[in-house]
């Protein structure tokens, strides 16, 4: 049975932007106050992070985000109805294990190679749209990064 995932249409909180942190769906709060950031599902606390300095990755939706106590994160935002606060703490992408018969060998046939060359044909038809994609990314990770440029050179007051 499929997992309903209708709550990711819905709007984040304010000043939430959710991103792929090591893997794992994260939320990163910027208030005034300061940059929170939560790992963990379940309404707890935001664990406050020194942001001290963002710029870009090597890749450019990729934000690297500078922090005085430790060190740097690379994270990749996700844009809205991408992802929903529920998802923080759960693995990005495929969270099966080892026995999820999609991720099992094919085998040497020939189904196997007409199905391989159809899929890589597909692929090339859709690398355009993927493009596309990553430009979109890539903004979204614009705006993240100079939302937390603001947030580190502003003045410091109770945090997050």
């Amino acid at each position: 049975m499929a997992r309903d995932l209708g709550y990711r249409r819905n709007q984040w909180p304010s000043g939430v932007t959710l991103v792929d942190l090591d893997g794992r769906y994260a939320a990163i709060r910027i208030r005034p106050s300061g940059v929170g950031l939560r790992r963990k599902p379940g309404d707890g606390d935001w664990d406050t992070v020194d942001v001290t300095g963002a710029r870009r990755a090597r890749r450019p939706w990729v934000v690297r985000i500078s922090r005085a106590d430790g060190p740097d994160l690379l994270v990749k935002p996700f844009r809205p109805g991408a992802a929903g606060m529920p998802d923080i703490g759960h693995r990005v992408g495929r969270s099966s294990g080892d026995d999820d018969p999609d991720t099992a060998d094919l085998g040497d046939n020939p189904v196997t190679a007409v199905l391989s060359f159809l899929y890589d044909l597909a692929a090339i038809v859709v690398f355009p749209i993927a493009i596309t994609a990553v430009f979109k990314d890539s903004r979204a990770a614009r705006a993240l990064r100079d939302a937390l440029r603001a947030a580190a050179t502003a003045p410091a007051g109770p945090k997050a």
